[in-house]
C-alpha cells in the first residue's frame, strides 16, 4: 500500500511534545480517493456562469445529505456593497460543495450560481463565481499534491524525513492557494488552517531537536503558540500543561516510583478526582506486575515438567485465570506473547 503526502497533512493534529525518541507523525491508513469528483469543476463555474437563471429549480431538494438542514456559512457584504470573503462564505461553498456524489459537480455550482444570484447584487455575485471559481482550482491541485507518493520504507523509519515531508505538503498548498485564489481570499479561507499548520509543524521540529531541555522545549512551543488566534492559542497552552504533567507522570511510573511519590505528584498536578483514579490504577498496576511475576515463576515450574502442548496451555490457562480478574487475562496474554517475541529475537541472535 502506497503512503501519500495526504497521510502525513491529514495527521496534522497528531504530534509528540515531549519525547523526541518517538515518531513524530502517525499516518493514516487511507490513501487518496483514485479520482477527484471535482476535477475540472472550476470549468463548469465559467459554463454556468453564462447559463440562464431559472430561480423556480430553487423550490427542488438538492440533496438527500441537506434535507433538514439549514445552509452552512452566510453570504454577507461590506457597507459598499461588495462582497466579503471570508470563512463563512467558504462554509457556504463546502455545504453544497460537500454533496457531489449525491448531485453532480454541475448541480452544486448550478445551485450556488442561483443562491448568488437571487441572495445578492450583481457585482457581489458576480465576485461569488469568481473566488468560487479559484477555491475549485484550488481544490483540485491540492488533490493532486496529496495523491504524491512518499517513500514508503523511510517514512515508516525516519522521523526527520516525514517532517520534511509534512513541510513539503503544507508549504505547497499555500503556494497553490495563492496561485488559484486572489491572495487576499485565500488569506481570509485558511488563515486558521495555515495557522494551526504552522504551530503543529514547529512542534514537529522542536520534539525531533533532543538537544532542548524540558524548558527550552517548553519556551519554543510558548513561542509556536503566537502564530494561532487567542481563543486557539489559550486551548493550545492548556493542551501543553496538561502534556506536561501526564509526561511528569510517565516519567515517575518508568522509574518505577513507590506508590507513595506518585500520589504526592497526582494531587499536586491534577484534580483531586483525577488524582485519586491515578493512583488506584497505579495501584493496581503494580499489584498486577507482582502479580505477573509470581505467575511467570509458575510457567517456568511447568515447563520444566515435561508436559505435552495441549496440557501445558491448559496448565497455563488455569493458572492465568487463577492469578487475574477475566478481563486482566487478555493483558497477561498479551505480556505473554511479548515475552515469547522477544526469547525469540534474543535466541535468533
Amino acid at each position: 500500500m502506497k503512503f501519500y503526502v495526504a497521510a502525513i497533512i491529514g495527521a496534522l493534529g497528531v504530534w509528540y511534545l515531549y519525547d523526541p525518541g518517538v515518531d513524530i507523525i502517525e499516518t493514516v491508513s487511507q490513501v487518496a480517493p483514485a479520482q477527484n469528483p471535482l476535477r475540472g469543476a472550476q470549468s463548469l463555474v465559467v459554463q454556468e456562469a453564462a447559463r440562464k437563471l431559472d430561480f423556480s429549480e430553487l423550490d427542488k431538494p438538492f440533496s438527500k445529505s441537506t434535507e433538514g438542514t439549514e445552509i452552512a456559512g452566510r453570504l454577507t457584504l461590506d457597507e459598499n456593497g461588495d462582497l466579503i470573503i471570508d470563512d463563512q462564505l467558504k462554509a457556504y461553498f463546502d455545504y453544497f460543495l460537500s454533496a457531489v456524489g449525491q448531485v453532480t459537480p454541475e448541480e452544486a455550482i448550478r445551485r450556488l450560481h442561483l443562491l448568488f444570484s437571487k441572495n445578492l447584487p450583481e457585482e457581489a455575485a458576480q465576485q461569488a463565481m469568481a473566488t468560487l471559481e479559484g477555491y475549485l482550482a484550488f481544490k483540485e491541485a491540492s488533490f493532486d499534491l496529496m495523491a504524491e507518493p512518499i517513500d514508503r520504507e523511510r517514512a515508516s523509519s525516519d522521523a526527520e524525513y516525514r517532517v520534511q515531508r509534512l513541510e513539503y505538503g503544507l508549504n505547497t498548498l499555500k503556494t497553490l492557494r495563492r496561485e488559484h485564489m486572489d491572495a487576499d481570499a485565500a488569506d481570509a479561507f485558511f488563515k486558521e488552517d495555515e495557522s494551526f499548520a504552522d504551530y503543529t509543524l514547529a512542534n514537529q521540529k522542536i520534539a525531533l531537536d533532543d538537544s532542548l531541555t524540558i524548558a527550552e522545549r517548553r519556551e519554543l512551543r510558548a513561542q509556536a503558540r503566537t502564530v494561532l488566534p487567542e481563543e486557539m492559542a489559550e486551548i493550545a497552552e492548556r493542551q501543553e500543561e496538561q502534556a506536561f504533567k501526564q509526561q511528569g507522570l510517565q516519567e515517575l511510573v518508568k522509574e518505577q516510583a513507590n506508590v507513595k511519590d506518585i500520589a504526592q505528584y497526582a494531587y499536586e498536578n491534577f484534580t483531586p478526582e483525577e488524582a485519586e483514579g491515578l493512583v488506584q490504577h497505579y495501584e493496581q498496576q503494580t499489584q498486577m506486575k507482582a502479580q505477573y511475576n509470581v505467575y511467570r515463576d509458575q510457567i517456568t515450574q511447568l515447563q520444566e515438567q515435561g508436559l505435552s502442548e495441549a496440557d501445558f496451555n491448559q496448565a497455563k490457562d488455569n493458572l492465568a485465570h487463577q492469578y487475574f480478574t477475566p478481563e486482566q487475562v487478555s493483558m497477561v496474554k498479551a505480556w505473554d506473547l511479548g515475552m515469547a517475541q522477544n526469547s525469540a529475537v534474543v535466541d535468533s541472535e
